[in-house]
């Protein structure tokens, strides 16, 4: 298919998800910027603007890791809050502005301070945050911390990289050869 052909499909399809995207003011498609264009003619036109500009279309992605807790105080929990979101930020490039939310769970056993203060001290300000306790089931890892970040991104499912430290990585055995204790994707 010729390039120009190949870019008409693409608006076309781009054209369906703006109208699409409207009905939920385009937070379902990462087009917000879209919705609230005027001076078009047409969502066509818009569309055009929008990518000859260089726009990109992103969807939420959930980025997910785990770390064992050493013990229950405040100075432990930031720590290892601080640790593992500083590995999610550099191993998938993530910006505050491009985080819808994060959710932060410990084990029953951790409850001396809240780890999402540590998004905070990271100037996380804007971003919904939320903290809760796992489901304590009786086999699980005890004394851990997860985080799963609401990411929009334009990368892919594949791209996205998981961070499981230590014992934590016990949680995702179809991630990790035990063996060697690293990653198998």
């Amino acid at each position: 298919m010729i390039n120009s052909e190949k870019n008409e499909k693409v608006i076309r399809v781009y054209v369906l998800l703006l109208l699409c995207a409207r009905q939920c003011n385009g937070r379902c498609f990462g087009l917000s910027s879209l919705i609230a264009g005027k001076g078009y003619e047409s969502a066509e036109q818009q569309l055009r603007v929008f990518f000859s500009k260089g726009g990109v279309m992103t969807v939420c992605r959930g980025v997910r890791g785990a770390v064992p807790i050493r013990e229950n105080t405040p100075k432990a929990i930031l720590q290892a809050a601080d640790r593992l979101l500083v590995l999610l930020i550099e191993k998938n490039g993530i910006h505050p502005d491009e985080v819808a939310s994060a959710i932060f769970t410990t084990t029953a056993d951790i409850n001396a301070e809240y780890p999402a203060i540590a998004a905070r001290k990271l100037g996380w300000r804007d971003v919904a945050l939320l903290c809760g306790h796992e489901m304590d089931v009786p086999h699980g890892l005890k004394a851990c911390l997860r985080i799963l970040i609401h990411w929009n991104t334009d990368k892919s499912q594949q791209d996205i990289v998981h961070v499981y430290l230590e014992e934590a990585q016990s949680l995702r055995p179809d991630m990790f050869d035990h063996k060697r204790r690293e990653a198998t994707w």
